[in-house]
């Protein structure tokens, strides 16, 4: 087989394509009903707390799930275009031996480092909480972690990654006559800045926004961003997605131990 034919991979058919569509948007669906009794459970609390709601808590869920679930299909749809056109790989669109022997290869480091990735940010919110007093009162919850590995793990990766940094690849490849390193920098940078900033909305619920907890915001989500955009680049979306969920599970386990500790 040619080297270009193994960077990019045979061309999909059009049954393959919607196929791999199918298994992921089942994917999609499963971690989105996996998520679902934690959302409903912290939606209780918040009603519990204001005392009033139009709506009860799953009704509030249903609602507030349906957005992600939208713009994880349609950024499905963008990354099944241009995923092969900018060598990219995803193992259960392709099914192919060279993609899966490449997301084999990837497992010890992406296993490893998301875990070693979760256990370091719980520990630079230590010194953070010199500054944020706030996170001393955040407590670890199944809710909390179920949140990350599925909704985080899955569907995050499935619209930032696969979508929106497969798509700015494609497009900044058309400027020139052949794909480069910076094309693929340049995208995973950007779309780090933009996971960053998608956590701004639960930030400004917690914090007050200080220096710190904008120093916080960009710095631990840009530099989880950038390790997973740099898997899916050189291994495979799958790898980004487990080495987002082996994060949260570093992440927690941290934040386990420091709640019994401290």
């Amino acid at each position: 087989m040619k080297q270009d034919e193994l960077q990019y991979g045979m061309p999909l058919t059009k049954r393959q394509r919607w196929q791999g569509f199918g298994y992921y948007a089942l994917m999609i669906i499963g971690s989105l009903l996996a998520y679902f009794p934690a959302l409903v459970i912290t939606l209780e609390e918040q009603i519990n707390q204001t005392g009033y709601s139009r709506f009860s808590a799953v009704q509030y869920a249903l609602l507030s799930l349906f957005q992600p679930l939208v713009l994880a299909l349609i950024a499905l749809l963008a990354g099944q275009f241009f995923f092969q056109k900018v060598g990219l790989h995803a193992v259960i669109y392709e099914r192919s031996a060279y993609a899966w022997a490449l997301f084999k290869d990837s497992l010890s480091s992406v296993l490893l480092l998301g875990l070693e990735l979760g256990i370091g940010i719980g520990l630079a919110d230590l010194f953070f909480s010199a500054f944020i007093p706030e996170l001393t009162e955040m407590m670890p919850s199944v809710q909390s972690l179920l949140a990350g590995v599925f909704y985080g793990g899955v569907i995050e990766e499935i619209m930032l990654r696969f979508g929106l940094m497969t798509t700015i690849i494609y497009f900044l490849s058309r400027s020139s006559s052949r794909l480069k390193s910076w094309h693929y920098w340049l995208a995973i940078s950007i779309v780090a800045i933009v996971f960053a900033l998608g956590h701004l909305p639960m930030t400004l619920q917690l914090f007050e926004m200080i220096p710190f907890v904008w120093l916080r915001l960009l710095l631990l989500n840009g530099v989880a961003g950038m390790m997973t955009g740099y898997f899916y680049w050189r291994f495979t979306l799958e790898s980004a997605i487990l080495c987002h969920m082996m994060a949260h599970v570093g992440m927690y386990a941290v934040q386990l131990l420091l709640a019994v500790v401290l």
